[in-house]
């Protein structure tokens, strides 16, 4: 059902990060958030790894039997230098904005909680998300029966002043093309609106004919191997 799913709680942190982290330090882990990764290394023969880092300006190693790194193909090519593949070559997407916003009314011509996608040579938006349909924060009982919808814009750059557009004019190209989408809501204000701004943690793009980059083989050798998805949408996460 897409998006139609209904969370106990609308908190993804505490419904799955929380609870997980919590599983790894009870069983003798350790998960160290906010650390920018310089060096994998597993010498031939040895049985620990050894992660070199920096977080808050000090760098530092740290040694275990088994590590787990998040990070970025881009971020990834750099700390295996021994390796020479395709997918260390992959450029991250241009940077993205992301807008959740009230209106004053209830939007009952979206249909469902389905993510809505839409051209971004079109429209402002590449990703409209009616939170109100499953997201219990923003039900019709918390919210007084008023919308609140998610927006992606994809492609920040194109924007007048990149992804540090002005967020009044922001607010009001996201709410002329949800007028355009949805005429319902024409006259309806933006009772409030968040903007978030990433421009790091980004997504890795690929042009058609690009999917010979997946990697056939996840050994990187000295006992490091590369996890995540790689998906057929164009984008990957690794």
């Amino acid at each position: 059902d897409g998006l139609a799913y209904r969370l106990p709680a609308g908190n993804l942190t505490k419904m799955f990060a929380a609870p997980m982290s919590r599983w790894v330090e009870d069983h003798g882990g350790t998960i160290l958030r906010g650390a920018e990764v310089s060096g994998i290394d597993r010498a031939h023969g040895e049985k620990r790894t050894t992660v070199k880092y920096a977080r808050g300006g000090d760098t530092h190693e740290i040694s275990a039997a088994h590590v787990i790194v998040a990070t970025t193909p881009r971020a990834a090519a750099a700390m295996l230098p021994w390796v020479k593949a395709p997918w260390t070559e992959l450029e991250p997407v241009t940077p993205v904005i992301t807008m959740v916003l009230q209106l004053s009314g209830n939007l009952d011509q979206s249909p469902d909680a389905r993510e809505l996608g839409l051209s971004r040579e079109y429209w402002t938006f590449s990703v409209l998300t009616d939170l109100s349909k499953y997201w219990p924060e923003f039900s019709a009982e918390k919210t007084g029966n008023k919308t609140v919808l998610r927006c992606e814009i994809g492609h920040a750059n194109l924007l007048a002043g990149g992804v540090d557009a002005d967020e009044a004019e922001l607010v009001r190209m996201v709410k002329t093309d949800i007028d355009r989408l949805y005429p319902h809501a024409a006259p309806m204000k933006v009772e409030w609106a968040k903007v978030y701004r990433e421009r790091k943690h980004l997504y890795t793009k690929w042009v058609k004919g690009a999917f010979q980059k997946k990697p056939e083989d996840r050994d990187c050798g000295k006992g490091v191997y590369l996890a995540g998805d790689w998906t057929t949408k164009g984008t990957i996460g690794m």
